[in-house]
Parts: structure tokens; C-alpha cells; sequence
């Protein structure tokens, strides 16, 4: 990745579902006459998402665009308080957030909502320096406000239809993501379901230790009308992890 970004972090899954985190190297960013300078980091969001069972393909969730801005003062975005600038994801970002002990059982849901799918997730992101008082600077004060956008969280953002980029504006980066899923045959399923589990064992058994143990009554709980299913991921699992 691009040193423009950085302390990046990505988790995926076999589901889709994914939560990728980073912060801004501005120093690379913005112009060297800019270092100690105030503006707006500005940032064209896309997300398309396709799928074969067209679950998501009219989801506005899965599919939009729309614009986002960091404040920036005297060359440092004034957000102390996170670890990261950005979070772009495909799950509820207030799960994770506020409840991760219920990780495991949301993945599970997601798989069994997409069992018998495949799907690719693309999203890419456009930044523009927009500099204290320059023809962007005025948009962004005049156009991006706060709570515009729900996925821009409490960064002001605006919407594609109100967004107008002055002529000549340059771009100063650009980057993207892509993830996908295929759950097509009960083979995949498994192997996809029993990848997340033992993921989840392996990162979170010392803080979520219950969560950990209560995993073969998640999986007959989620997949309770298949119990085949059920069956064959337990004892995938198993093998992986030893007995229980």
C-alpha cells in the first residue's frame, strides 16, 4: 500500500464481510508549501457490491457514493481521540464497536444469509487537498455538513447529487479495496464457516473466552434448520482445534 496511508489493518472473511482501518500520512499528502497549513482532506467515496443472487445489488448500503472531509490544523487532522482516520467495512460498524463480544454470532448470520451465493465487493476512494480559502475550501464550507451522510459517520460529508468539483482540482491520491465470497456448494460453506471460527479462537480466546466456548451452541442456534450443516462445520472445526 501506498505510503499515503498508513497503520493499516484489514480482517476479511468468507462471507464478505470485512473491516479495513488507516490513517493518513499527510505529510506525503499534502503540498510541502501546505505541511502547516489548515483545510480539508476531502475524500469521493464508491462502493459497489454485486452478487448472484441479487441480494445487495438495489441495497443503497452496498451501493452509493458520496463525498467525506477531515478538518486538518496546522497540518494534523484534529481527531485525537481514534486510532484511526477511516473504517471502511461491510458489517455494522456499531457492533463492532459497541458489542464484540456478539462478533461470532453476526458473522454466522451473514453466512447463512448468504449461503448458496457468490459476490465481489469493490470500493475505491478519490482525495483532494482542499486548501484554507481555495475554490474547494468554499464548497466544502458551503456544502458538507454534519450527520449529511450516514455512512461518513461524524465526518461532514455530502451527498453525490449536491458535490460540484471546481474545474482543474487536482487529485492528490487515489485508492481501493476489493473482497469477495462464494458459498455456492455446501464444501465452501464449510470451509468458509470453520475458517472465521478458528480465526476468531486464535485472536480473541483471552478476552472473549465464553463467546469462544458457547461455538457449538452458536452454530446449531444460527444453522438450526440444517443439521447436517451443523454437523459437518463442528466437526471441521474439531479438527482444527482438537476435541472439546
Amino acid at each position: 500500500m501506498c505510503k499515503k496511508i498508513c497503520n493499516e489493518a484489514i480482517e476479511k472473511y468468507g462471507n464478505g464481510s470485512f473491516i479495513r482501518t488507516f490513517q493518513w500520512n499527510l505529510p506525503l499528502l499534502i503540498p510541502d508549501y501546505c505541511v502547516s497549513s489548515s483545510g480539508y482532506l476531502v475524500q469521493h467515496i464508491t462502493r459497489e457490491t454485486k452478487d448472484s443472487c441479487n441480494l445487495y445489488s438495489k441495497d443503497s448500503e452496498c451501493n452509493h457514493s458520496y463525498w467525506e472531509a477531515w478538518p486538518v490544523q496546522n497540518g494534523h487532522i484534529n481527531n485525537p481521540a481514534s486510532k484511526y482516520d477511516d473504517m471502511w467495512s461491510w458489517i455494522h460498524k456499531g457492533w463492532i464497536m459497541t458489542q464484540p463480544e456478539v462478533m461470532i454470532e453476526i458473522q454466522m448470520e451473514y453466512y447463512k444469509k448468504r449461503q448458496s451465493s457468490f459476490g465481489t465487493i469493490h470500493m475505491e476512494g478519490d482525495v483532494y487537498w482542499a486548501e484554507y480559502s481555495s475554490a474547494l475550501w468554499d464548497v466544502v464550507k458551503k456544502k458538507f455538513k454534519e450527520g449529511g451522510i450516514p455512512w461518513a459517520d461524524d465526518l461532514i460529508s455530502c451527498s453525490e447529487e449536491d458535490m460540484v468539483l471546481p474545474n482543474g482540482h487536482p487529485l492528490i491520491f487515489y485508492h481501493g479495496f476489493n473482497h469477495a465470497w462464494n458459498l455456492e456448494n455446501v464444501e465452501l460453506m464449510v470451509s468458509e464457516v470453520v475458517n472465521t471460527l478458528v480465526f476468531f479462537r486464535n485472536q480473541y480466546t483471552l478476552h472473549f473466552s465464553d463467546q469462544i466456548a458457547r461455538i457449538p451452541d452458536i452454530i446449531e442456534n444460527v444453522f438450526s434448520n440444517d443439521c447436517s450443516l451443523q454437523a459437518k462445520i463442528l466437526a471441521q472445526y474439531y479438527d482444527r482445534t482438537g476435541p472439546a
